[in-house]
């Protein structure tokens, strides 16, 4: 009896296995570049927020999150994300005009510095 079920669980997973394998799973080439592109993107992001969390190299900082705001892909959110990074990038290369410029820069209305009013 014993082999007959492990014979049963070794059919249902060949079963299984052949049924996966005739489902279609190809993303449309489209899709991946987009994808690419994008994760490119929050990639850059990322090494530099590390680099300036863990006190690293600055400049490279700087470098990475620059080409990430010059990439046509980037989302509102990654842009407004790169933008704080990048003025804290500013700020530990001691250019604190920078940093504050960069600020200025953010859209997003509730992100923005308050203005005086007259």
């Amino acid at each position: 009896m014993k082999l007959h079920s492990k014979l049963l669980t070794a059919l249902a997973i060949t079963g299984m296995l052949g049924m996966a394998a005739c489902v279609e799973t190809e993303t449309p080439p489209e899709a991946t570049e987009v994808a690419e592109q994008t994760s490119s993107v929050a990639l850059k992001i990322e090494q530099a927020e590390r680099l300036l969390e863990r006190g690293g190299d600055a400049k490279e900082a700087k470098r990475l999150l620059r080409e990430a705001l010059d990439d046509d892909t980037i989302t509102d959110d990654e842009r407004h994300g790169a933008i704080i990074s990048l003025s804290s990038a500013l700020e530990a290369l001691d250019d604190t005009d920078g940093a504050l410029a960069m600020l200025g820069r953010r859209s997003v209305p509730e992100l923005a510095l308050p203005r005086p009013g007259p």
